[in-house]
């Protein structure tokens, strides 16, 4: 039998093989000043578990495969976990292709199927996201940021409209109107349930996702000592699961401002720029003091030791950890989605992960996770394919 050969490159090496690895990232959900586990059973849960849910844009149809909500660990609660896909159906068009033998290219038109995808495990005790691009083309993390936005506010909006049908705003619609009438107000029942729905909007906010992806410790030191000079940083916080924006950044406000701030905003930044170099320490202690809050985007423009440049977002420094399965052979994918929360807990308790991941109130988180367990009916042994 003859011996297959390796696809090469019009260069003629072999294509280096894509090695899937396990990333981190704290996934922040606010419905206003709520947090996710808040509206878990209300607009959560549906969002995560409707699989018939897709989001559509000119790269290719977003939706989710496989998702089950389920103890990772069978004798600890807190790891209760939505597990899934992500899968980013598409088409490759091709328009033609390069001919070694003839040095000249070839007309090749044709269409492909493609759908890559990533598996995800979301841990709601601490709100980490753990998450594994299982083809080079898979969804990242910020697709599937994005996709769950589409995917909250579409709930969002029907338990919105169930809000608006339920009895109590009828009642409370009927109330004002005739308060209005009384003060011969113009149309008083349109009125009415106008300031009404204008009340249920404002109790129940539109959620916001943001994903932020966790700092390896080891990492972050290495790349700090080998830089000599900080040109540019650019810090953008968010506001954390169940925390204020100022409580989360105050160290990095420390160094920057010279003092503890309170901010209420949604989102802010620290911008600074230098064409012969910032205070290195100082900046440095700005990068570093924000990713360990782990709501922070970070950006920065430096030279090392050596002059090379760096310049980018986050991405060297980000925790990641390798990952063996091939899951496309996998009958259970509790398999991997089991490895995926193991590798988490080996980085927690070797102290890998330089972000906080610290919960603010632990035991009323974990009476939140059994009242959300207890709702849902037992997940079958084997996942779904």
């Amino acid at each position: 039998m003859a011996k297959s050969k390796t696809k090469k490159n019009a260069d003629g090496k072999a294509p280096s093989r894509f090695v899937p690895q396990v990333e981190f990232a704290n996934f922040i959900c606010k419905f206003g000043e709520e947090d996710l586990l808040d509206y878990a059973e209300e607009i959560v849960i549906p969002a995560f578990l409707d699989t018939s849910d897709s989001k559509e844009n000119r790269g290719g149809t977003y939706f989710l495969m496989n998702v089950e909500l389920r103890l990772l660990d069978d004798n600890d609660e807190s790891s209760l976990a939505f597990v899934g896909r992500l899968v980013k159906n598409t088409q490759i068009q091709i328009a033609q292709r390069y001919d070694n033998k003839t040095q000249r290219l070839v007309m090749a038109e044709q269409i492909v199927d493609n759908a890559p995808s990533s598996l995800f495990v979301l841990i709601l005790f601490n709100h980490v996201l753990l998450y594994v691009r299982e083809t080079l083309e898979a969804p990242g993390t910020e697709a599937f940021g994005n996709t769950m936005e589409t995917f909250l506010r579409r709930k969002h909006s029907r338990y919105i409209s169930e809000q608006l049908r339920s009895a109590d705003v009828g009642k409370r619609i009927d109330d004002l109107a005739q308060e209005f009438q009384k003060k011969d107000v113009r149309g008083p029942r349109t009125e009415a349930r106008k300031e009404i729905t204008q009340q249920v909007r404002s109790q129940h906010q539109k959620p916001r996702i943001e994903v932020v992806p966790l700092a390896g410790a080891l990492a972050t030191q290495e790349l700090f000592d080998q830089i000599k000079t900080v040109n540019e940083i650019n810090v953008r916080f968010v506001t954390d699961n169940g925390n204020e924006i100022g409580k989360n950044a105050a160290k990095a406000l420390e160094v920057y401002f010279g003092d503890k701030q309170d901010l209420g905003a949604d989102s802010f930044s620290i911008n600074a720029h230098s064409d012969t170099g910032l205070n290195r320490d100082r900046a440095l202690a700005v990068v570093d003091a924000s990713l360990t809050s782990n709501t922070a985007h970070v950006r920065f423009e430096a030279v090392k030791e050596d002059g090379e440049k760096i310049t980018g977002d986050d991405f060297r420094i980000r925790l990641k950890r390798p990952f063996n399965i091939v899951t496309q052979t996998v009958i259970n994918l509790l398999t991997p989605f089991r490895h995926m929360y193991d590798e988490w807990k080996e980085v927690e308790k070797k102290g890998l992960v330089k972000s906080d991941v610290t919960v603010g109130d632990a035991p009323k988180v974990q009476e939140k996770l059994k009242v959300i367990r207890a709702s849902q009916r037992p997940a079958p042994e084997t996942a779904k394919e």
